[in-house]
């Protein structure tokens, strides 16, 4: 009878331990540092899910920092494939890498 509460105790154990780690989160801190904005833009984030603005080119609105950057800071869950891209509200004026490609979509893991 002892063996079967081990094994009861030792079950519920992995299965708690394996429903932590799926649904385990990760913090993305996206941080944008443009070379040049004239006065009143804003920067944007969209991307492929509700909370990265569902494709909306003006979908997540970047917070202005006293450094002249623009961050926000969201959490996914582990494992989550985030795409997305930085515009300035429109379509026309989504952002590149430095060597004028797009940027590519993260994997989180």
């Amino acid at each position: 009878m002892n063996k079967i509460y081990s094994l009861l105790l030792l079950s519920m154990l992995v299965c708690g331990c394996t429903i932590v780690k799926k649904n385990q989160l990760k913090k993305v801190q996206i941080r944008v540092f443009p070379k040049s904005l004239s006065v009143g833009s804003r920067i944007y984030l969209t991307g492929n899910c509700s909370q990265l603005g569902d494709w909306n080119p003006a979908g997540l609105l970047l917070d202005r920092q006293i450094d002249g950057s623009w961050t926000k800071t969201l959490f996914f869950p582990a494992g989550a494939r985030i795409e997305y891209k930085i515009t300035r509200g429109w379509w026309q004026s989504m952002a590149v890498a430095a060597n004028g490609n797009e940027l590519q979509p993260i994997s989180l893991s």
